[in-house]
Order: structure tokens, then sequence, then C-alpha cells
């Protein structure tokens, strides 16, 4: 009796021991969970993006600097900066020793040199009321634009993109520039060609 109950006081002790491993093995692999979560969490709380659409989908004001390809051969890329808003950007193109500013504040585009004080504007939806102005029965073929100017457009060929969070970015058109506005400048053109026609 002695012996049998010494047999399963031993044989209690292995499964208590058994268990306590057990124990101590899931919350080692809870633990190394929780350290891969924080891990993940850290990169995305780091700000950096590597994506315009990514950082046009966050929704908050990114600073992104990115390099655009030119024709002009090798070594003639050019690295431009751009601040991102959902849908908003303000980018920062330098060409020449001129920096080319353009800001499109949701609904309109405008574009100026900095240290000028002219620019053009263009609304995003100009080429839908262009393309109404054109019918095809009269000038035999419609507008070859796109309903709208896609903004996600402006920034496809874009390379190297760095973003990361930014703010106090003002996307508003400067008052001290003055625009002119290309979509009523096409407007009048089509215009006078429909009158030629006729």
């Amino acid at each position: 009796m002695k012996k049998i109950g010494l047999g399963m006081l031993l044989l209690g002790a292995l499964v208590l021991a058994g268990c306590a491993n057990k124990t101590a093995n899931n919350n080692s692999g809870a633990e190394n969970k929780k350290e891969t979560a924080q891990t993940e969490k850290g990169k995305e709380n780091s700000g950096i993006i590597s994506s315009i659409k990514d950082a046009m989908d966050s929704g908050k004001i990114m600073e992104c600097v990115y390099t655009v390809k030119n024709g002009m051969g090798p070594g003639k890329d050019i690295t431009s900066k751009a601040y991102i808003q959902g849908k908003k950007h303000k980018t920062f193109v330098e060409m020449n020793d001129k920096k080319t500013v353009s800001i499109f504040d949701g609904e309109t585009i405008y574009m100026w040199v900095e240290g000028e004080k002219t620019g053009t504007k263009i609304k995003q939806k100009c080429p839908e009321e262009i393309s109404a102005l054109t019918p095809k029965e009269k000038t035999g073929a419609e507008v070859s634009l796109d309903n709208k100017i896609s903004q996600e457009e402006v920034f496809k060929n874009v390379m190297d993109v760095k973003c990361e969070n930014a703010g106090g970015v003002d996307f508003s058109a400067p008052s001290d520039v003055e625009f002119t506005d290309q979509c009523e400048v096409m407007k009048e053109m089509t215009s006078s060609v429909k009158k030629y026609q006729q």
C-alpha cells in the first residue's frame, strides 16, 4: 500500500511537472507572439511609407520624397518632394535652378514658379466641361481627355518613395499669385473653333 502510495505520488509529481513545462512553453509562445506584434506595431508607428497611394490612403499629412524619371539620360532623374493628405497634395520640383510648386486642394490644381507672381490653374472636372462643349456630331471626335484628372496618375511613375508623418501644411493657393484659368482658355478656343466651323 505504501509502495502504491509512493508510486502515485511520483506519477502525480511527473504529471504536474509536465503541466508546468507545458504552461511555461505556452507562456513563452505567447511572449514571442506579443514581441512580434509589438515589432509590427513599431514599424507601423514609425510613419515610414514607401508608396504614394498608401500615403494618400493613410489620411495623415505625409511628407514624401521621391524620384521622377527624366528622359534626358542617366543621372538626370529629378528628386522631388510632396506633402500629401488624402487626395490633397502640394509638390515641389526643382529644375534648372527654378522650383515649380503645384497644389491640388481637392478640386483645382494650381501651378507656379516659386518667386513669380503669375501661375496657372485648372479644375479637376475641366475635361468634363470641355467634352460637353464638343459634341461628336459636330467635331467628329470627343476631346481626348479622361472625364476627370486622376490625382493617382500624377504620381504614377515616381520611384524611391519615402514618406514620413508631417504637419502644419497649407494646401490653399497663395493669394499673392495671379492664376490664369486654363479651363476657361480651352473653352474659349473650343468656342472659336465651333464658330469657325459654322
